[in-house]
C-alpha cells in the first residue's frame, strides 16, 4: 500500500503537473531547454539560493540615482586622466 504524500511534496507535484499543463496550452517550454536547474525549479515551484556568490559583489546600500550619477563621473575622469582606480582616489574624487 503507497504511503501518503506529505503536505510540501503534494504541493510541489500539482506545482509540476500545473507547471507542464501551462507549457502545453503555450505550445513550447516556457524556460529555455538549457536552464535546466531553472525549469525544474520553476516546475516544482521553489525557489534555489544562488552558490558561489562573492560577497564583496552584494550591494551594501541603496544609491539613488543622483549619487550614482555621480560616482560613475568621477570613474570616467579618472579613466579619462590616466588615474589608477581604487577606493582613496575615488573617494577624493567624491569630496
Amino acid at each position: 500500500m503507497p504511503k501518503p504524500l506529505h503536505k510540501d511534496v503534494k504541493q510541489m507535484d500539482d506545482n509540476l503537473v500545473d507547471y507542464f499543463a501551462k507549457e502545453r496550452d503555450s505550445g513550447g517550454p516556457l524556460l529555455p531547454l538549457t536552464a535546466v536547474q531553472d525549469r525544474v525549479a520553476a516546475a516544482l515551484g521553489v525557489y534555489i539560493l544562488p552558490r558561489n556568490r562573492d560577497p564583496r559583489t552584494q550591494q551594501v546600500c541603496d544609491i539613488r540615482t543622483l549619487e550614482q550619477c555621480a560616482i560613475r563621473e568621477c570613474l570616467y575622469g579618472m579613466v579619462e586622466k590616466k588615474i589608477h582606480v581604487t577606493r582613496s582616489p575615488l573617494i577624493d574624487c567624491l569630496k
